[in-house]
């Protein structure tokens, strides 16, 4: 029954998907392909990262909301190993639509999200290049271990222990729903 249940939510996922890239007019909803240089958009002050259509293996593709957040706005409660990351939500997805672009990759920001990526072969424009959506989980794939922040130990940890636990990344799925992905 709950793969049933599941199917039907993917085949209506899809139905949305559908009538939103019908709905713009053209063929593929693909942002511009033109790439940039990302040390010119940093030193603009700009996101280094252009970010285009979220894509499954259908061709059907989808634009979301995006959002530039930064380590100087979060502070202590900035997860990640990079100075920003770009926030995307697509809501017409919902909570499968938090997506997040760290270090240039494109990656799913929750567990419906992972799995909505993984099963539709999803793709997203990053400065002109279709690239995989990956899970931003360290243990799924572990190129995410390089840019989530490692959470300080506490004082009586044993210094020849290994600490390995990850800042929390709950505020930026906050973030997204506040985005519209809920």
């Amino acid at each position: 029954m709950k793969s049933v249940l599941f199917l039907v939510g993917v085949i209506l996922v899809l139905s949305v998907i559908r009538l939103a890239v019908e709905g713009t007019g053209e063929p593929s909803a693909r942002g511009d392909s033109e790439a940039s240089s990302n040390q010119t958009a940093l030193q603009q002050g700009t996101p280094a990262w252009r970010v285009g259509a979220v894509c499954d293996q259908a061709g059907n593709c989808i634009h979301g909301d995006q959002k530039v957040v930064s380590r100087a706005e979060w502070g202590k409660r900035w997860p990640f190993t990079t100075e920003e990351v770009v926030l995307v939500c697509v809501r017409d997805l919902g909570p499968m639509g938090q997506f997040l672009v760290v270090g240039g990759m494109p990656w799913a920001a929750n567990g419906g999200a992972q799995t909505f990526a993984r099963v539709r072969g999803l793709t997203m424009d990053i400065n002109g290049t279709d690239l995989p959506v990956r899970s931003f989980d360290a243990d799924k794939d572990a190129r995410a271990d390089k840019f989530w922040a490692e959470q300080p130990p506490p004082e009586e940890w044993p210094a020849d222990e290994p600490w390995g636990a990850r800042n929390s990344i709950s505020d930026v799925g906050i973030a997204l729903s506040r985005m519209g992905c809920t």
